[in-house]
């Protein structure tokens, strides 16, 4: 049976984010915040960010939103003054 960590651990290893309620709801973990600790302790590197989500009472609240730093979304600097160049292969 795997343990908290190793489903943390292959969550997030699959690129996918993780919230406290999604944690708790779909790998069973409540202290997420602990664990998330104990997989930075052994090494595994991860970002966290503040977003914002709309709870079931229609009410916008923050939360923090875990992933790993191998699998967070790249940023793409492009310049506006310049012209396109793309060509179809």
């Amino acid at each position: 049976m795997p343990t908290q960590l190793t489903r943390l651990r292959d969550h997030l290893t699959q690129g996918k984010p993780i919230t406290r309620l999604h944690s708790f709801n779909e790998l069973g973990i409540c202290e997420l915040s602990s664990r998330i600790g104990e997989l930075q302790r052994t090494g595994f590197a991860i970002d966290k960010r503040w977003i914002t989500v709309t709870n079931r009472y229609g009410e916008k609240c923050r939360v923090v939103e875990y992933r790993s730093r191998e699998h967070r979304p790249q940023r793409i600097k492009v310049d506006l003054n310049t012209p396109c160049t793309a060509t179809k292969p």
